[in-house]
């Protein structure tokens, strides 16, 4: 099922009021200017290192030097807008994978076995990272705190959620898409402080295949 169509059917799905507290939620974000301080279009896109969790590093330069990277910040797998962003990634890798791309999926909780086992078999380009200090979305211009709306919520429906998402002073990273050239120079970034709208990772391919033939 293509994502947005998966994105409607998950809105569709959510728990009485959940939508509406997230609109109120991404209100709240945009007149704090949270969206205006992330790393946008010809942006110079922050370095980083980053553990793996078969051991090693990530180094996005180091990356850079085989070929342009595609970034993916996501709150968590407990999140239902995430998965099915998740999911329509994985499936469009291969096609980033053609043109030379790395694809990176960053995230502050542990990501499950049953996630890094599906990575894991796309190969040596797909990476999945804890950024548990979230050190790296913080350099993006994409931690913001859950706005009172969404925590009450939160702590509510979902006690064990809301425990683990307390440990981390209530933080989170902004879902937010990039694509990153070669050069270091960010050529497309997408985000939306409305975390059920995500974007259609065809968009991402068509950037790289831009990217790939402007070299």
């Amino acid at each position: 099922m293509p994502l947005l169509m998966e994105l409607a059917e998950r809105r569709r799905d959510a728990k009485p009021g959940y939508i509406d507290r997230i609109a109120q939620a991404a209100q709240r974000l945009e007149v704090a200017g949270i969206p205006q301080g992330i790393k946008g279009f010809g942006s110079v896109a922050p370095d980083f290192a980053l553990p793996m969790l078969q051991g090693g590093s990530v180094v996005l330069s180091t990356l850079l030097r085989a070929g342009p990277v595609v970034l993916s910040f996501y709150r968590g797998e407990w999140c239902p807008f995430c998965q099915a962003e998740l999911d329509a990634l994985l499936i469009a890798q291969p096609a980033m994978e053609r043109l030379g791309a790395a694809l990176l999926l960053i995230s502050p909780e542990r990501p499950s076995q049953q996630l890094a086992v599906r990575v894991a078999r796309l190969g040596a380009r797909a990476h999945l990272i804890e950024d548990a200090a979230l050190g790296v979305a913080l350099t993006y211009g994409l931690v913001y705190r859950v706005p009172d709306v969404l925590r009450d919520f939160y702590l509510q429906s979902n006690p064990a959620l809301s425990r683990e998402l307390e440990e981390r002073a209530w933080l989170l990273p902004l879902p937010a898409d990039f694509v990153i050239g070669q050069s270091g120079i960010v050529e497309l970034s997408y985000v939306d402080a409305d975390f059920t709208r995500r974007l259609d990772p065809d968009l991402i391919v068509e950037t790289l295949e831009r990217v790939v033939a402007s070299m």
